[in-house]
Formats: structure tokens, C-alpha cells, sequence
């Protein structure tokens, strides 16, 4: 769904057998600032965590079938004209350790869970004070939080949240087609769930999540700045682990903040609701040395300055 938006490939590489195996997707994105003839791409994790999987039948398979899925994948792209590669490892997993000896493997931020094996009792004394007091107020202002999965839930879901993003002036990436909001609604009817937050009839808030395997993940989120006052997204966190907790999810994934910085505004909110955090990886390979640096000089980077997979922003080229 995320590559017809994109308009890139989307490929998956598996090795193994049909009892144990294990398989990484990627994006195939054609570099289309590339002088000199002939294709070349990226391989860059899909949207917005990727990296390995694996199902086997014994643990101690896998780090073999790494070991094995990462020497055949090298050669692909010696082969097939791959300038460089980009993981983002998923924290829920825990992925990043088949990478652990890896020099590409770079710790980016740390991301938020709540832990739902926890009792109730235990979840909310871990919470922050300002969370209490931001639920109070919300409570107060008589703030409706609604749980639903309807059609006309997801298009008031999807009207703030494309008005919240025009407010925001958020990138052109998250300002999805319509044709793109109905494929989600269809493709994961069974996974997701809406939470909507109504001030007298009216939508000042909407969170969308995903539940599988034991993890909920909040996915996209949305409101309205006037009515941030009243505190709809505590009291929606608050009513979305009341219901994942009895549920019977085992985690909470809020995810991290919008930047590296350990003191990130919204990695420090997410923080208040529980002291739980998981490590967010990112693995960086260069597979053609040669073609990166004449990338990186048509993008006008001087060779001496390049980083290489110790760059923040990598790869160094831009992607057109």
C-alpha cells in the first residue's frame, strides 16, 4: 500500500526453508539524480519500522539464518546496482540485535511502552503528576472520548486529521490521497481502532491505532491547537490503555519523539505516562562506495566532509 503511494518497488528477501526462516522488506527507490548511465537504487525500510523476521522452530537458528539472509543480500546488491541500504530496526522486536557486531548499527532514540502486563493500579501510579491533573481537566471540561471502527468514524478521523496536518504545514508525505486513507481502512479494518474525542459535539481529537500480536501501536495522531487546553490527548492515552489493558494487549507502543534530542518535547510527553522505554536502531551499509561518493559530488558535497554511514542525515545525496 505505502509503495503504490510512494510510487517505489516494494521487495522482500527470504532465506531459509519452509520450517525456519527469515525475511527482510525493503523499498526499491530509483536514483534518479544519477549521472553517467544505467539505473542504480536505494534499499530503504518500508514505512515507518522494518528490518528482519523471522519464524523458526528453534531460537538458535537465527543468528545463522542472519548471518546467511545478510551474505546473499550483499551480493544482490553488488549485483543489482544497489548504492546503499537503510534499516529502521522495530524497538517492539527488538531486531537490532541480529546487527549487534554490525559497525552500520547506530542507536537513534529511545522510544516509549507502556507495559500492560502490568496491573492497572500499577500503570496509573506510574504516571506522571501533570497526567492526573491533564485528565482532571479534561474530565471537567466534559470532554467525550468515543471508541469505533465505522466508516463515518474514519472519515471524521481522516478530516481532522488532514486538517491538523494543512495547520501544522507538515511535509507533503503525510498529507495522504484519499484513494490512500480507503486502502487503510479496507487492507486493516480488523486491526485498527479509532479513538475520538468529541467538546459538544464536535471532533477535537482522533487517534488511530493498530492491535497485533499482543502490541498496540499508536499510529497516527490528530488535534485540533484551540482545544489543546482541554487536554484531549492524555485523556485519549489514558482511555486507550483502559481498553488495550483489558483487551488483553501485553504493550503499548507510543513511539518516540520527532527528533535524536534526548529532550525532545514530545519523547519528554510520552515519558509521563510511563518510565518504559525500548532502544530505536537504524542500520546504515554502503554497497558501492564509488557510486555514493559521485552521488554525493553531483549533490555538491566535497568528498573530504563525507561521513558515510556515520552521517546523520544518510545516505548524504539527496533522493529525487
Amino acid at each position: 500500500m505505502f509503495s503504490k503511494y510512494l510510487s517505489v518497488e516494494l521487495v522482500y528477501f527470504l532465506y531459509g526453508d519452509p520450517n525456519d526462516y527469515i525475511l527482510v522488506p525493503f523499498f526499491k527507490k530509483r536514483l534518479t539524480n544519477n549521472e553517467g548511465g544505467g539505473e542504480y537504487f536505494d534499499l530503504v525500510s518500508p514505512w515507518y519500522y522494518g528490518g528482519p523476521i523471522y519464524c523458526v522452530n528453534k531460537k538458535s537458528a537465527v543468528p545463522g539464518l542472519s548471518r546467511s539472509l545478510r551474505s546473499a543480500l550483499n551480493k544482490y546488491c553488488a549485483g543489482n546496482n544497489i548504492v546503499s541500504e537503510f534499516q529502521r530496526l522495530n524497538p517492539a522486536i527488538d531486531n537490532y540485535m541480529l546487527y549487534k557486531n554490525d559497525s552500520g548499527l547506530v542507536f537513534n532514540r529511545e522510544t516509549v511502552c507502556v507495559d500492560l502486563r502490568k496491573s492497572l493500579e500499577q500503570i496509573k501510579k506510574e504516571y506522571a503528576y501533570s497526567v492526573r491533573k491533564n485528565i482532571k481537566t479534561a474530565e471537567r471540561a466534559g470532554l467525550n472520548l468515543i471508541r469505533s471502527k465505522t466508516k463515518d468514524d474514519w472519515e471524521k478521523f481522516v478530516g481532522i486529521y488532514l486538517l491538523s496536518m494543512q495547520q501544522k504545514k507538515a511535509g507533503d508525505f503525510y498529507h495522504f490521497s484519499s484513494d490512500f486513507y480507503y486502502n487503510f481502512f479496507d487492507k486493516f479494518h480488523n486491526e485498527l481502532e479509532i479513538f475520538r474525542v468529541e467538546y459538544r459535539g464536535q471532533t477535537i481529537a482522533a487517534t488511530l491505532i493498530l492491535g497485533r500480536y499482543g502490541t498496540v501501536h499508536d499510529y497516527l495522531r490528530a488535534s485540533l491547537p484551540q482545544y489543546l487546553s482541554f487536554r484531549p490527548n492524555d485523556y485519549t492515552i489514558n482511555g486507550i490503555i483502559n481498553w488495550a489493558k483489558n483487551s488483553g494487549y501485553l504493550y503499548y507502543s507510543l513511539g518516540g519523539g520527532l527528533s535524536e534530542d534526548v529532550n525532545d518535547t514530545v519523547l519528554k510527553f510520552k515519558k509521563t505516562f510511563s518510565p518504559d522505554t525500548r532502544k530505536f536502531y537504524v542500520y546504515k551499509k554502503i554497497h558501492n562506495l564509488e557510486k555514493y561518493r559521485q552521488l554525493c559530488f553531483v549533490a555538491g558535497k566535497k568528498e573530504e566532509r563525507l561521513a558515510y554511514e556515520q552521517a546523520s542525515f544518510f545516505p548524504e545525496y539527496p533522493r529525487l
